[in-house]
């Protein structure tokens, strides 16, 4: 990893993924599939646009096999999500 790539910032939406337990991902506005580390509780809201700044972890193997292993070292609210409501038909 260079300096500039822990310096770039990516403009992500957070997306809860059913399956492996269920899982919280970031999609960035290019396609790339980020597994968030360390993401906040409060961000955990399907939907919810942020911009990171962090690094992936190349030798981490997870058990949700989606996405690149990603640390977030800084972040920034775009947009809350809204929680998924029970009740919808």
């Amino acid at each position: 990893m260079t300096a500039k790539e822990s310096k770039t910032w990516h403009e992500v939406t957070v997306k809860f993924l059913d399956f492996e337990g269920g899982f919280y991902g970031l999609v960035a506005s290019n396609g790339e599939k980020y597994l968030p580390m360390n993401l906040a509780k409060e961000y955990k809201l399907p939907g919810t646009v942020l911009k990171v700044q962090g690094h992936i972890i190349k030798d981490m193997i997870t058990t949700q096999q989606w996405g690149q292993v990603f640390k977030i070292t800084d972040i920034k609210l775009i947009k809350l999500g809204k929680a998924k409501s029970e009740n919808t038909f």
